[in-house]
């Protein structure tokens, strides 16, 4: 989709796109035990990605040091594995 808006957007817009995985949140926390232990499991690091995890990201796309970057979708999920160990 960030691609597709990119190129209908014209040079003066840049349209790119954080996927997360699971993400620690207030709404989160309201998951059951055994749906976090899953997602940690799915996670290559082995943990559950927090707020701050995102934080870098958004901020370098909101700089001016991402303005040659339009259409791009960052995959921000700990790598997570198909299979769970």
């Amino acid at each position: 989709m960030s691609r597709n808006l990119s190129a209908r957007s014209g040079s003066s817009i840049r349209v790119n796109a954080i996927l997360p995985g699971f993400i620690e949140t207030e709404v989160s926390l309201n998951t059951s035990q055994e749906f976090r232990d899953a997602a940690r499991r799915r996670s290559a690091i082995g943990r559950i990605g927090v707020l701050e995890d995102m934080e870098g990201i958004a901020v370098f796309l909101a700089s001016k040091h991402s303005d040659f970057m339009t259409g791009q979708s960052i995959v921000l999920d700990g790598r997570a594995i198909i299979h769970p160990r």
